[in-house]
């Protein structure tokens, strides 16, 4: 589903809120976030619990596709398949349950890792 309509982050919020998919939010326009296929989710799962067991016992920690991430300087909240952050997170202030600290600066990615698989299908 597209839509064409700009929505302020306020509405994008309690429009999410009341959707059963996932959304990701632009700079006010918004896109259905791709469904999965059996396989995509299997594979999600299992490249994710590898990275989780791998950083076990380290500082590092990882996150799965149903953690919003809150992209500050572009104005957008986006979905990963996985992520893993290096540092301690940070909660995002319009939106508690989102991350903000997956943050780009420039071209620069300060996380170690963001996963995002795509369907060949």
């Amino acid at each position: 589903m597209r839509l064409t309509y700009k929505f302020s982050l306020e509405e994008f919020l309690k429009f999410e809120e009341e959707e059963l998919e996932f959304y990701e939010f632009y700079d006010g326009y918004v896109r259905e976030r791709d469904g999965s296929s059996i396989s995509h989710g299997r594979i999600s799962v299992n490249i994710t619990s590898e990275i989780h067991a791998f950083c076990t016992g380290k500082v590092s920690q990882v996150f799965g596709c149903r953690m919003k991430i809150n992209i500050e300087k572009a104005n957008a909240y986006v979905y990963a398949d996985g992520f893993v952050i290096s540092e301690k997170h940070q909660i995002g202030k319009e939106y508690e349950h989102s991350i903000t600290n997956p943050s780009i600066q420039g071209m620069f990615i300060k996380i170690k890792l963001c996963i995002q698989f795509l369907r060949t299908e």
